[in-house]
This record gives structure tokens, sequence and C-alpha cells, in this order.
């Protein structure tokens, strides 16, 4: 049963590694077409990610031979110390009692000796998987619920400028306003919530109509394109294979160009391009990243 495990991890290894070359690959293609596109391979990358393990464990078995090789000889290097301390001179073969060992039983002689040190590797493996995710996913969850607690404590924007601008530029984008909220606890604005997004905009601002106009246009693009979601499947990407530096090359890739996305729907909705990239630089600063998806 040791051997199935072993092959079914190095499968969803191998798998996965070859999904996120492919859509880094294709990214790197589509460098002249735009940023949207280049995101939605990366979030279909994603998705296809936490989708593999599910199906692995559903369907049958993938194999990766040099995968699992690789495992294996890891596994039996952890079973050396084990054998030394036991006295098994050179983790040789333990002869069955009151059995021949046969030219016909060559190396496959299956004893309880050697299936308790490979269990053993495995738990091990599964303890360090374990952590690692719970580590990565439980940053996730306490960066999810500080969101949570910031919106909850935001009061509504009472301004008849901004609701009046936020609905025409959310009718423009074909979708209802969402609730628009603001707060002294962040310095720039952001979205925020998966089911029921909000844009969270700093209480103290000191911007122009124009600028004004470019921030919630930029904002609303990410609720319009769902990226609180998508972000935080990355973010479940990264908890189940923190160990695939792949994975997190892709996740920060995702995340630029997400804001380069929303950069260029908010270029289309300012009257001065410049304009927008003078408000760009003003928000060039450390942010709370406790807001959901800081603009860019």
């Amino acid at each position: 049963m040791s051997d199935e495990f072993v092959s079914l991890l190095a499968g969803i290894a191998a798998r996965t590694t070859v999904v996120l070359l492919v859509a880094l690959l294709v990214a790197r293609l589509a460098v002249r077409r735009s940023a949207a596109l280049r995101h939605a391979v990366y979030a279909t990358a994603i998705v296809g990610v936490i989708v593999i393990p599910a199906l692995a464990t559903l369907g049958p078995g993938i194999r990766a031979p040099f995968l699992t090789d690789a495992v294996t000889s890891g596994l039996q290097w952890l079973k050396r110390p084990i054998r030394s301390l036991r006295g098994e001179p050179g983790g040789g073969l333990v002869m069955q009692p009151g059995r021949d060992l046969s030219l016909a039983d060559g190396i496959s002689v299956a004893t309880s000796h050697e299936s308790r040190p490979v269990s053993r590797g495995l738990l091990a493996l599964a303890i360090l998987w374990g952590a690692g995710a719970l580590l990565v996913g439980g940053r996730t969850a306490v960066r999810a619920m500080r969101a949570t607690r910031l919106t909850s404590r935001a009061r509504r924007v009472r301004d008849p400028a901004i609701l009046a601008a936020a609905a025409t530029i959310a009718r423009r984008q074909g979708q209802v306003v969402p609730p628009i909220l603001e707060t002294v606890e962040v310095s720039t604005p952001a979205t925020a919530g998966i089911l029921r997004p909000v844009v969270v905009l700093p209480l103290v601002r000191a911007w122009t109509d124009e600028h004004l106009r470019t921030v919630l246009a930029h904002e609303l693009g990410h609720v319009a394109r769902r990226d609180c979601l998508t972000q935080h499947l990355a973010q479940a990407a990264c908890a189940l294979h923190w160990f695939n530096p792949l994975v997190w090359v892709v996740e920060r890739r995702m995340a630029l160009e997400r804001e380069r996305a929303c950069d260029v729907i908010a270029v289309k909705d300012s009257a001065s391009p410049d304009g927008y990239a003078t408000l760009l630089l003003h928000f060039a600063r450390p942010t709370s990243p406790d807001a959901g998806t800081p603009a860019a």
C-alpha cells in the first residue's frame, strides 16, 4: 500500500508541476496580449492544481516513475538508521522463520521489518506537509478575519458625488454598484469580500474628481472581475502545494497581472492617463495587507 501511496503523491507533484509550467509558458507567449488574458491563464492553472489532488484520489493512479524512484530512495535512506539500530547488517534481507530463501524469491521478500520504516517515513512526510499547509493556510485565514473585522467597522460612504460616480462606472462595467465603505484603518483604496465584495476607501482623501473616478474604476474593476475570489484560490493552492516553488511564482505573477488589468480599466475611464500615473505614484507606499485586494 505504501508503494501505491508514494506513486500517488509523485503523480500529483508531477502533474501539478506540468500544469504550472504550461501556464508560465503560455503567459510568456502572450506577453503582447492583455493582462486580463494572462491573469486568466494563471487563474486556470491555479484551479487546476487545486483540483488535481481530488481527481488523483478519486480516479486511477498517476504514474510518474522518475519521481516515484526519487521518493522511494529518500525513504530507503530514512530506513538505514533504523536497520542499524535493529542490528541488521547493511540493511540486508531478513529470513522468515522456517522458510528457505530460494532464487525465485529474489529481492521481493516482504517482512514486517521492511514495512514499518516505510510507514514511518510516509507519516513523517504527511506531518511535514500538514505543518506547511497549516502555516500557509492559517496565515491566509488570519488575514481574511482581519479584513472581515475591518469592513465591519467601516462606515458607508454618504457623499452623493462619490455614490453617483460609482453608480455610473458600475453601470458602464455592467455590474451593480457594491457597497462603498470608508475607514481610517486604510491609507489606500482596496476591495474585500468573496461573496459580497465591497470597496474600501481611506477616510482622509485629497483627490480631485478625476482621481476619484479613476480610483473607483480600478476598484470596481476588481469587483467585476471577482479578483478577491481568484486571490483566495491562489492562496489555497499555495497552502496545498507550499513545497512547490512554481506555485508561488504563479501566485505572484497572477497578482501583478490582476493589478495591470484593473489599471487598464482605470485608464480607459480616465481623461488623463498622466494624471492616473501620478495617482499610482501617490499610492506607491506600504499598504495594509488585510483589506483584500489593494489598489496598484
